[in-house]
């Protein structure tokens, strides 16, 4: 069921997520500080490290962001 008392708890985490994985390689989303249409039709740069080395940096920001603080008591389900 929805619950608005935890959108904050998610848009929180959300935005731990996005500041971790922005700084992969082919990156393209999310920052709302830009025009969106700014970059409509370019080319995005792939990801080219490799399949091993993206598990590996996807494994490392899980494990920053299990490492940041989190209020769980504020999850409501």
């Amino acid at each position: 069921a929805y619950s608005p008392q935890s959108k904050g708890v998610i848009e929180g985490a959300f935005n731990i997520i996005e500041g971790i994985l922005k700084g992969l390689p082919g990156w393209i989303g999310g920052d709302r500080t830009n025009n969106k249409s700014a970059n409509k039709g370019k080319v995005v740069a792939p990801y080219a490290r490799g399949l091993a080395q993206l598990e590996a940096d996807l494994a490392a920001a899980v494990a920053i962001f299990n490492g940041r603080p989190q209020d769980l008591s504020l999850i409501h389900i």
